[in-house]
């Protein structure tokens, strides 16, 4: 009842269901991130987006033509055809991506 007068999207995901706002997608909401990112101050000097679905490629490829000039690193879960630039083999390795990322340079 509390969703039924709001036009709302019903997608099948892997091993999930999602129920989101119609016309919001993960395009869209790069998108506004993106825009929102050009508004401010400091340049986006790096940009990495992982995913491992067919809604993310719209995503990559989107991001390689906005993101051509800055380190850009797209990757796609699991060995497919992909807008991404990169593989991963499971979600293990992009957490260990993203704990690289978080460790302090080495002097």
């Amino acid at each position: 009842r509390v969703l039924a007068h709001r036009p709302l999207n019903i997608v099948n995901a892997n091993k999930a269901v999602e129920v989101r706002p119609a016309r919001v997608d993960k395009p869209a909401a790069v998108r506004a991130i993106v825009a929102e990112l050009a508004g401010t101050a400091t340049p986006v000097d790096f940009c990495l987006a992982a995913g491992d679905g067919r809604a993310d490629e719209p995503v990559f490829a989107y991001l390689a033509q906005e993101f051509a000039h800055v380190a850009l690193f797209t990757a796609t879960v699991g060995r497919k055809p992909t807008a991404a630039r990169y593989y991963v083999q499971d979600v293990d390795a992009v957490l260990s991506v993203l704990g690289k990322l978080t460790e302090p340079p080495a002097n």
